[in-house]
């Protein structure tokens, strides 16, 4: 059973955030992305991943899966953050989850919704933590019901019936797991420090990772283009982790020699269409040893760099992380349904409350400002949706007992 709830709110607080600088890459792509603070990944890290043991395939690869979407381009919008979360991590979890093909776009989650209710209204990227809670808040819509347009990058979803469904498929949990960046971590393709990240993509699940995205490449003898070295610079990017090949090599310090700091490459899966920059059909390849902060393959290599080698997964941050999703399918019992009809987006707060049926004032309320994501200073005259259950488990047996406002 569902019930609603309809009311119309206020004006309220203010949220502000520091927007990191955004640089174009080639003729129309964007490096956008605004980073997530050490912090929260300490709230979210797990240094015991529940995979199982045992010795490990030289090579995994789930872009071939049935449940990973073809790749696509975020054009010039700086959407990288939705676009790898959403269109390829959480189409790829859900579908798998629920066994669906994601090679029909149609099948596939849009990055549209995402993107427009977090980016404070300007094109300037979000951050990966921002974009799971949305999903986890709200789920996403599908690409027919939102399609994505990376000219627009303000508008937001008029379809109450999709948003509806949205929320009976949501992200449950996110984890981060970590390799560190300081020193020489890793010396060889077979590096223990390796295995936990190798364990979770051979168990079937794509990680999201954040880059400077400001590489030395190479090709190997197969074409592909394969990452060495990562260095400092504004803007970001986000992409998406689909396997790994512990035998790809290129000479890296050029003495015709095979290295065992050469060898061995995770497989990303790229938002600039099959033919962006240093990818092969959308994907790269980034060098185990491209996460070391100093390169164990020998040689004076990097003499002739002027920059500074940053470890290839530390997004201003000290580590390399690596972000996993946890993806449920819901039962929703009470929906509210709430009309704005606001001059700012962000001056919004929301206050869920009840009281007894006798009585005729709110007693006790609910904070649920962080139900409702919307930023930005431009206005707002639209519907949201939200589970009730997410502000109070017990709902269900207080509702008849309680008067409810908004």
């Amino acid at each position: 059973m569902r019930k609603n709830f309809k009311k119309l709110l206020i004006l309220g607080v203010i949220e502000t955030i520091i927007l990191q600088n955004c640089i174009t890459v080639g003729a129309a792509e964007k490096d956008c992305l605004l980073p997530t603070s050490e912090n929260i990944y300490s709230e979210h890290l797990n240094n015991t991943p529940n995979v199982q043991s045992g010795t490990l395939p030289s090579s995994v690869d789930l872009s071939t899966s049935q449940y990973f979407p073809n790749i696509d381009s975020q054009g010039g919008q700086g959407s990288c953050a939705a676009f790898s979360t959403v269109y390829y991590q959480y189409t790829y979890e859900v579908n798998r989850l629920n066994k669906i093909n994601s090679k029909s776009k149609e099948n596939c989650y849009s990055p549209k919704w995402t993107y427009n209710a977090l980016n404070q209204g300007k094109d300037n990227g979000i951050s990966i933590d921002k974009s799971y809670d949305f999903l986890k808040l709200h789920g996403a819509l599908k690409w027919n019901e939102f399609v994505y347009n990376d000219k627009d990058y303000t508008s937001l979803p008029t379809d109450v019936t999709s948003m509806r469904n949205a929320l009976n498929t949501r992200l449950k949990n996110w984890e981060t797991f970590k390799i560190s960046g300081s020193g020489t971590v890793i010396t060889s393709n077979t590096d223990d420090d390796l295995d936990d990240v190798k364990r979770i993509l051979n168990s079937g699940h794509v990680l999201q990772v954040s880059t400077h995205n400001n590489w030395k490449v190479k090709k190997n003898n197969t074409g592909e283009v394969v990452a060495y070295r990562c260095a400092q610079k504004n803007g970001g990017h986000s992409m998406i982790i689909v396997g790994y090949d512990d035998n790809i090599w290129i000479d890296v310090n050029g003495n015709n020699k095979k290295d065992a700091g050469e060898y061995g490459a995770f497989k990303l899966a790229n938002s600039w269409g099959t033919n962006g920059s240093n990818t092969k059909n959308g994907f790269m390849w980034v060098l185990y040893d491209a996460l070391n902060k100093n390169s164990v393959i020998s040689g004076n290599w990097e003499k002739s760099f002027s920059d500074t080698r940053v470890p290839a997964f530390a997004y201003y941050v000290e580590d390399n992380y690596f972000n996993e999703i946890e993806v449920e399918n819901k039962q929703v019992e009470y929906v509210a349904e709430i009309n704005y009809n606001i001059a700012k987006r962000n001056q919004l707060s929301i206050t869920i409350g009840k009281s007894k049926s006798s009585e005729s004032t709110m007693k006790t309320s609910y904070s649920a400002t962080e139900l409702s994501p919307l930023a930005g200073t431009n206005s707002y005259t639209g519907t949201t949706v939200l589970d009730m259950g997410n502000v109070m488990t017990s709902l269900a047996m207080e509702f008849s007992n309680y008067k409810w406002y908004v």
